[in-house]
């Protein structure tokens, strides 16, 4: 006698019949013979060697009864009431062994499935242990880091993340390692094969084990944001920057006084105005006097240190912070030679394609020493000092009255 596996679907490609029906017969010790039965009949014969066989019993067994045990004999009869207990076990191993076969298909098309959309996707997919060492990088992680998938595994994140980073990314992980919760999204630097700092921004996910729920890895999905943080760094510069001249602008400009009127830090306000720059834009045109403005912007600036700030308020004027490290009269022998630097600065001619333009300079200056610590109150007394810089022939500086 042997015993058969028939009507199993044909969407369940590959699953392997023969060998299933003798690990089913193999049970009673009874030799299976590599053999499929097509369609299912209570009488059917099957030649093999000359011998007919003839149908015993059957079983059905799988979910939705989707296979069927059958019991063959060389003769007709029917199947004793000790064959018919015997089915039961091969009922059950039939059942789990098709069952354990499904599972296995239907994991593998997942897994080919995720694989296709790991490899089709643009953001980086990265799955990690626990402990943050990473097992798996799909193909796109060459675009983003340049580095080839099999480079990283077996790396952590913090081997490539900018020094600055590096806390911050822990501090992440650790929440949702201990469970505090199961998403999180940040923005971090990580270095490219080439040596050059990337940004990118991560969505990690923490994943359990599916029989005991305990956390066990992270699931990241990685995209650069390379073109918005340059975007966002731009925007920031326009925010406090000229965009004629690239110096800080009025907003900024007013900041910074502000910050220094609070630290109490003793410095001079220069309070600058072109002379004769109404008739540049009048008789050459406002793209003549833009580049006046500009060539003006990198000298004053050149004549300046480090921790001193000159800013364009609009127009053709200029404003300048200037820390007053000495004390007594040589500070403001100190500021006098600067003005005068700054003047003749201006006063060299700025060649243009319409050809040599030449402009004065006047200067306000005001000073943050005495009593007075209100921004709106030191601006007036530069502007005061720049008026009567103007009325004394221009292309000069007047200091404000100590006493207001």
């Amino acid at each position: 006698m042997q015993y058969y596996l028939e009507r199993i679907p044909e969407d369940f490609d590959g699953l392997a019949f023969d060998p299933l029906c003798r690990m089913a017969c193999a049970m009673p010790g009874i030799a299976g013979v590599e053999i499929t039965v097509e369609g299912a009949s209570r009488r059917w014969s099957h030649a093999c060697g000359g011998v007919q066989r003839h149908l015993v019993g059957q079983i059905a067994f799988g979910p939705d009864d989707i296979g069927t045990l059958a019991l063959l004999d060389e003769s007709p009869r029917e199947a004793s009431e000790d064959e018919r207990i015997g089915w039961e076990p091969l009922r059950t191993l039939a059942h789990q062994l098709l069952a354990l076969q499904l599972d296995f298909q239907v994991l593998s098309r997942r897994q080919k499935f995720y694989q296709l959309l790991a490899d089709a996707s643009t953001e980086t997919i990265v799955r990690a242990d626990l402990d943050g060492v990473r097992r798996y990088f799909s193909p796109s992680i060459r675009e983003l880091l340049g580095y080839e998938p099999d480079e990283l595994i077996g790396t952590r994140a913090a081997d490539i993340t900018h020094p600055d980073d590096i806390a911050p990314l822990a501090a992440l992980m650790k929440t949702l390692r201990e469970g505090q919760m199961e998403t999180a999204v940040c923005e971090l630097r990580q270095q490219h094969k080439n040596g050059s700092w990337v940004w990118i921004e991560a969505s990690l996910r923490l994943t359990r084990n599916r029989n005991t729920g305990e956390p066990d890895g992270y699931v990241v999905s990685v995209r650069s944001i390379d073109r918005r943080k340059a975007y966002e760094a731009r925007l920031e510069r326009l925010a406090g920057s000229d965009e004629l001249t690239g110096l800080p602008n009025r907003a900024l400009f007013r900041r910074l006084l502000d910050e220094r009127l609070t630290s109490e830090t003793r410095f001079a306000l220069l309070y600058m105005d072109l002379d004769g720059f109404k008739q540049v834009n009048d008789q050459l045109g406002h793209h003549t006097g833009d580049m006046v403005l500009r060539a003006l912007g990198v000298r004053l600036a050149s004549h300046l240190r480090t921790e001193d700030v000159v800013a364009r308020l609009g127009g053709d004027e200029f404003t300048a912070l200037i820390d007053m490290h000495s004390k007594g009269d040589t500070q403001g022998k100190n500021i006098a030679a600067l003005c005068e630097r700054l003047i003749a600065a201006a006063a060299t001619p700025f060649s243009t394609p319409d050809g040599e333009i030449t402009v004065g300079l006047s200067i306000g200056i005001a000073t943050s020493l005495g009593n007075i610590r209100d921004a709106d109150m030191l601006l007036f007394r530069a502007d005061r000092a720049l008026y009567e810089a103007k009325n004394a022939g221009k292309n000069t500086y007047r200091f404000a009255d100590p006493a207001g």
